[in-house]
């Protein structure tokens, strides 16, 4: 995305867009994953609510930092075993839904500076961001 506009637009719109479709997915797919290595609708779903405190915490750092490090997250095994079957997926869209308007209300705090900035991951790859 090429500007903050854009980008605030996304997260805003995103919960209208991801929860219709997840309502839409047929009961006895749901769960089913594509091959044991890969999610299911469902798990996808639950981990969009489980994203919200990470993303705020990295967001923190790119407005509070120069050049921000950011780690990489990674699943947990229970997570990759299956264990967001077992959380209700009502409660997590609805928090991922309410959880939208702070996410996008920090952003628009983020007023970035000429040329941007450089974000720095562990595996050394350095991007620029607005």
């Amino acid at each position: 995305m090429s500007d903050t506009t854009t980008l605030i637009s996304a997260l805003e719109t995103t919960p209208g867009v991801i929860i219709p479709m997840i309502r839409e997915v047929p009961p006895q797919i749901l769960k089913r994953r594509p091959s044991p290595a890969k999610w299911s609708a469902y798990e996808h779903a639950v981990h969009l609510s489980q994203s919200d405190a990470p993303f705020l915490a990295r967001l923190d750092l790119i407005l509070s930092t120069p050049e921000p490090y950011i780690e990489a997250i990674e699943n947990s095994p229970e997570d990759e075993a299956g264990a967001m079957l077992e959380i209700d997926l009502d409660e997590s869209l609805d928090r991922y839904a309410a959880n939208v308007p702070p996410l996008s209300k920090d952003s628009k705090n983020y007023h970035p500076t000429s040329g941007g900035k450089r974000l720095c991951t562990r595996h050394l790859i350095i991007i620029r961001y607005l």
